[in-house]
């Protein structure tokens, strides 16, 4: 019994310390205020940009927010699927379902990128200027 409680109170510690390491900066919100566009489903983050998906339509996008001088999240672009159907160009893909960045390259997933539901994957090259 002793055990046990020296135990849950090493847990108890370790796990306060661990949380002191890490403080709440910022709530970064969509930019559409709609209550249900899973914001945030997923995200990634690098050298200071950060990339999120917004749900907020069918098809989905992904803001690029970087701080500004006051340290607020600032959308500085949006991306959204060139959808390859002209008689609806804004099917239900799911656009940013998942989202990875490498060095200058974004990768976006969008899970029901068609009629079949088979998904792609968008490739993204950061331009400079």
């Amino acid at each position: 019994m002793k055990k046990n409680i020296l135990s849950l109170i090493t847990i108890l510690l370790s796990t306060s310390v661990f949380a002191q390491k890490w403080t709440e900066e910022a709530k970064i919100t969509s930019d559409n205020r709609e209550v249900s566009n899973k914001y945030g489903s997923d995200f990634d983050i690098q050298n200071g940009v950060l990339f999120t998906a917004d749900k907020l339509t069918n098809s989905g996008q992904v803001l690029i927010k970087e701080q500004d001088s006051i340290g607020y999240w600032v959308t500085k672009q949006k991306l959204i699927p060139f959808s390859p159907s002209a008689e609806n160009p804004f099917l239900t893909i799911n656009f940013g379902s998942a989202i990875a960045v490498s060095g200058k390259y974004l990768v976006v997933g969008a899970d029901k990128s068609n009629s079949t539901a088979s998904g792609l994957v968008y490739v993204y090259e950061e331009k400079n200027g």
